[in-house]
């Protein structure tokens, strides 16, 4: 039987299984994701840590389970591909529960791993209390951390950035934004940017423009 591989298991990835399954319906798929969640919208865990969502399975499109049992797709949550051999058409992929590595074979191979955020070279993330917002586990983590945290600092000022200033404002807490330049100034007017600085500035979001973040470490129970 023919067999397509797809690593990765957000929106493009099931989205890739889903239309060679319709496509093929013989043909084997298999999709590894790292994370316990396929099928969801990280652009929305700001709204989960705003409240706005109140539970994180809102933010996931289809389940496990709906891929498994309707669309008869093999999917492996909690599964980290190690290493792809494209010449042997080899995939060697880790059980993160219970340690196992094993080898897969594949016809056809989907790469969906989606992007990953910019970490200066030289910061440690191995801090308790510094996370990156990537998937909808690194919501999970940062919300329980922030129950009883009472100042938030984001590096960043893109999309993202200021939708979690947005946020934590909102939660009540106290928001330092560190931005090497103006926010959005690439994407948008310098007008619009002006105006999101000011919007910023009147939400009492603690704007550090033009400073670059070198490093973090703990001093004295904070950062």
């Amino acid at each position: 039987m023919t067999r397509l591989v797809v690593v990765g298991g957000s929106a493009a990835g099931m989205a890739a299984a889903a239309k060679a399954k319709r496509v093929n319906r013989k043909l084997e798929v298999i999709v590894f994701e790292r994370s316990r969640y396929v099928s969801y919208a990280p652009c929305g865990v700001p709204y989960y840590l705003e409240g706005l969502v109140g539970d994180i399975n809102d933010l996931v499109y289809y389940s496990v389970d709906y891929f498994r049992t309707k669309r008869n797709i093999d999917v492996r949550v909690r599964h980290e591909v190690l290493d792809v051999d494209p010449n042997a058409r080899i995939v060697t992929a880790k059980n993160l529960d219970d340690g196992g590595i094993f080898e897969v074979e594949y016809d056809y191979l989907v790469l969906a791993t989606g992007g990953r955020p910019f970490i200066p070279e030289g910061v440690d993330l191995n801090v308790e209390g510094v996370f990156t917002v990537r998937t909808l586990e690194d919501g999970e983590r940062i919300k329980a951390a922030c129950e009883k945290a009472e100042s938030v600092g984001i590096v960043g000022g893109g999309y993202t950035g200021l939708e979690l200033a947005e946020a934590f404002r909102c939660r009540g807490k106290r928001v330092t934004l560190i931005q090497r330049s103006y926010p959005m100034r690439r994407a948008l007017d310098p007008k619009v940017s002006d105006d999101i600085i000011e919007e910023l500035r009147r939400h009492d979001v603690d704007l550090r423009l033009g400073e670059t973040f070198l490093d973090v470490e703990e001093r004295a129970g904070s950062l």
